[in-house]
């Protein structure tokens, strides 16, 4: 499949059948040169009000943590890589109370002792969809977010769990695993949530859902 990514600063939507001109920001990134920045964190610090940020192939070397606020759309090709070798790095930072943001098609790598996606405390509506978190110690630390949606996404060679949560409502739909030490970690979702149609391979416990016994949570055709 080919993308390609156009930039733009403005877009039209209707409203009772007028069109009105708003400011929605969609910018690339390209680390050759030929989008509108090389690093994302620019990207994200560029869009004062959010906006769409979309990253060409290519594999972007972190040395410290992405920080992203809200209102924010990231976009990969699939081949976007966000590669580490920093010990104990969390190589996205949602940021305190950030809300509506977006992670798609990107590939978190690291060496086994890094987190690909940490949400700090307050954060809503999040969604990760069809990404790759490769070699790290957690895929995805969400123990304060809310209104989360986990779908798609391919988890690998990982020496701590697939995704710690804590609070919800959250989903947790058609996500792949393998080689994980644990799966999916929680003292509780007192919000709720669906966890279904996910695949567990070569978990290193028992568990793959363990303390999660909630009478708000849902269950179905999870297989390992």
């Amino acid at each position: 499949m080919g993308y390609n990514f156009k930039s733009s600063r403005n877009s039209d939507i209707g409203i009772n059948r007028k069109k009105t001109r708003v400011q929605t920001a969609s910018i690339i990134v390209a680390s050759d040169g030929t989008g509108d920045f090389e690093e994302l964190q620019e990207a994200i610090n560029s869009l004062k009000t959010g906006g769409v940020i979309q990253i060409k192939e290519g594999t972007y070397n972190i040395k410290k943590t992405i920080t992203i606020t809200s209102n924010i759309t990231i976009i990969g090709t699939g081949k976007t890589i966000f590669s580490t070798t920093t010990n104990n790095l969390k190589i996205f930072t949602i940021n305190t109370n950030s809300t509506e943001i977006k992670i798609e098609n990107l590939t978190f790598q690291g060496n086994g002792s890094q987190t690909g996606i940490f949400a700090d405390t307050s954060t809503t509506y999040i969604k990760i969809k069809e990404c790759n978190f490769l070699s790290l110690a957690i895929g995805l630390d969400f123990y304060e977010g809310n209104w989360i949606t986990i779908s798609n996404n391919f988890f690998h060679n990982l020496s701590g769990t697939f995704m710690y949560v804590m609070t919800g409502p959250i989903v947790i739909q058609n996500n792949l695993t393998n080689e994980v030490d644990y799966g999916i970690r929680s003292r509780g979702l007192t919000g709720g949530g669906i966890i279904v149609g996910n695949y567990f391979s070569s978990i290193g416990t028992d568990e793959w859902v363990p303390h999660i016994d909630d009478s708000g949570v849902v269950l179905s055709a999870n297989s390992a």
